[in-house]
C-alpha cells in the first residue's frame, strides 16, 4: 500500500514535539530536542522537512546543507506508516531540493544493523563508499557511509 496526498514542508520549532514523538514512535533517539531546538533557532544550514498526511506530520527528515553537499543526519516515520512509501517521498524531496541548489554530493551514515534504512537507500541509488569502525559510541557499532552524486538539471 502507498499513501497518496502527502505533503513534505518544512518544519518549525512548534513542530518539535512532533518529530519527538516520530522517533519516539520508532523506539529511537537520533536527535535530542536541545539539538533541534539550536538547529531551528540558529542554523541557516540545518533543515528539517516533514511528511505531512491528513494534517499529521507521519515522518520527517534533517539535513545540514553546506554549498555543494548535503548530510542526511535523520529520517525517520512514525510506526504506523512504515512501509509506504514515505520515507521514499522524503528522499525524493531532498533530491530535488538538492538539484534546485546546485548539490553535487548527498552523504548519510547508517548502523550496520539497520537493514531497513540500508534497502532504502540502495533501492535509492545511495552507493557504500566507505566504513566507521565503533562509531557509535553507546553500542560500538560501525556505521556505513553512503554517497548519492546528484545530476545536474
Amino acid at each position: 500500500m502507498v499513501i497518496n496526498n502527502i505533503t513534505i514542508k518544512k518544519l518549525e520549532k512548534s513542530d518539535i514535539n512532533k518529530i519527538l514523538q516520530i522517533e519516539k514512535s520508532q523506539n529511537v533517539t537520533i536527535l535530542k530536542e536541545t539539538v533541534i531546538l539550536d538547529d531551528m533557532s540558529n542554523s541557516n544550514n540545518t533543515l528539517y522537512f516533514g511528511a505531512i498526511y491528513n494534517d499529521i506530520i507521519v515522518g520527517y527528515i534533517a539535513i545540514t546543507y553546506v554549498i555543494d553537499t548535503i548530510d542526511i543526519l535523520s529520517i525517520v516515520t512514525m510506526k504506523n506508516y512504515e512501509n509506504v512509501g514515505v520515507a521514499t517521498l522524503l528522499l525524493e524531496y531532498i533530491f530535488n531540493f538538492a538539484k534546485k541548489n546546485n548539490v553535487n554530493k548527498i552523504f548519510l551514515e547508517v548502523r550496520t544493523s539497520n537493514t531497513k534504512a540500508i534497502n532504502l537507500y540502495e533501492k535509492n541509488n545511495f552507493k557504500l563508499i566507505s566504513k566507521r569502525k565503533n562509531y557509535y559510541t553507546d553500542t560500538k557499532e560501525d556505521a556505513l557511509i553512503y554517497l548519492k552524486e546528484i545530476k545536474k538539471i
